[in-house]
């Protein structure tokens, strides 16, 4: 009672929560070198860090399994424009809880100096990430593919990851069992105009907000991601928002689902940079799956806010896909 009346009540429900919730324990893994199984709580999971190189820059990945796993094939998941990797790590650790390995990874910021100015880098500054989302699927595929029964990934890119994971997927189509877009840029026939003009409202209702309700600034290594997503490379900072916000990806998600790859769309009710309505009304027929999540207070950062709900919904979309055939576009 005494600790009651010295701090509020809201300080003391948060020290109780703290109190309660289940500690994580790293120990390595005995069979496998560089691979640590993770306790948290009475869930054990296998995690493992990767690297890999394309366009000039190096990739560092997260990539976690669970002990026992309903679906072996891994979800990778995309980060958005400003996503940094630890944003998206509660989304990772809730996929893997349900049963599913996840991947994630940090953006690359830099690349070697004729590989930045490259053409085809320097003026598509978004190229990077789609290369990225590539690389990382290789890789995971010569890796551990064979052991763990998978020859192919899932994905699922949100805001920016949208259009990375749609172009990579027409790039290298055999690369990916299945792609979805989580509230993504390009598919509402927006220019940069709507962009500047939606952005006040998701920044101060929606980014914000976030930021104070997970509490963000007291991990230092999720600051030390925001700094070096922004100053690392102010150029492509800046070139990779214009690039997307005036960017359109419907025709290539129909291309997409030509090529036989399966393709679904996840949008929240109270997006304010992507409303649903506009979403719906050009992109919705472009899919084999189109779904509007539950919640009407989900917004644009719901992927951070509700990790739990949102990887429950991805995993039901991706199971949902796994059962329409498609079929595949052969050129000849």
């Amino acid at each position: 009672m005494v600790l009651q009346t010295e701090l509020s009540n809201t300080e003391y429900q948060e020290q109780i929560q703290e109190a309660n919730r289940p500690r994580t324990l790293v120990s390595p893994h005995p069979d496998e070198e560089g691979v640590f199984i993770l306790e948290r709580g009475e869930r054990r999971s296998i995690i493992s860090q990767g690297y890999t190189r394309i366009g000039g820059t190096a990739i560092k990945y997260t990539y976690e399994r669970p002990m026992t796993t309903e679906d072996p094939v891994p979800l990778l998941l995309v980060p958005g424009y400003g996503g940094i990797k630890p944003a998206y790590k509660e989304l990772r650790k809730s996929v893997v809880d349900i049963g599913k390995p996840a991947i994630t990874f940090k953006a690359p910021r830099t690349q070697e100096r004729f590989a930045a100015l490259h053409p085809k880098h320097f003026f598509h500054p978004e190229r990077l990430l789609a290369q990225s989302v590539i690389a990382i699927t290789r890789d995971i595929i010569e890796r551990g593919g064979d052991s763990n029964e998978f020859e192919q990934v899932d994905t699922a890119g949100h805001s920016m990851g949208g259009p990375a994971v749609v172009n990579a997927g027409l790039v290298h189509p055999e690369l990916f069992r299945s792609v979805t877009t989580v509230a993504s840029a390009g598919l509402d026939g927006h220019t940069l105009k709507d962009m500047r003009d939606r952005a006040p409202a998701v920044i101060f209702g929606e980014i914000l907000p976030m930021v104070k309700d997970i509490k963000i600034c007291k991990d230092y290594r999720t600051v030390q991601h925001m700094v070096h997503y922004v100053a690392r490379n102010p150029w492509r900072t800046a070139a990779e928002g214009l690039a997307v916000g005036s960017g359109d990806i419907r025709d290539k998600v129909t291309h997409l689902g030509s090529l036989g790859v399966r393709t679904a769309a996840l949008q929240f009710e109270n997006d304010h940079f992507f409303p649903v309505e506009g979403v719906r009304e050009h992109s919705a027929d472009r899919f084999d799956i189109f779904r509007v999540f539950s919640d009407p207070n989900a917004n644009h950062m719901w992927p951070q806010l509700q990790p739990d709900a949102v990887a429950d919904e991805l995993v039901e979309i991706i199971n949902e896909l796994k059962s329409k055939e498609k079929p595949v576009l052969k050129l000849v």
